[in-house]
């Protein structure tokens, strides 16, 4: 099952086309930074970019460290 999660910001403010960019760029970090098993982003990479009249659409490539893995402690018997 697929599940798409759409979601509606309304912004008056006026941007240059970088300062957008940039903007953007800047809220998907904040929204993976929530993600718990996000650890650090090491590189964002711009893939495609639109432009259209009134808004910039961007896909991103994004790399990341998640921590995935379970901390146990091992007590060794003797």
């Amino acid at each position: 099952m697929l599940i798409l999660k759409y979601y509606l910001i309304i912004i008056d403010e006026y941007y240059t086309e970088e300062e957008a960019i940039d903007n953007a760029i800047e809220l998907a970090k904040d929204k993976l930074l929530t993600n718990k098993t996000i650890k650090e982003i090491k590189d964002i990479t711009i893939l495609e970019e639109n432009n259209y009249s009134s808004k910039i659409s961007l896909k991103l490539f994004i790399s990341v460290i998640e921590n995935i893995g379970e901390y146990r402690e091992i007590q060794l018997e003797e």
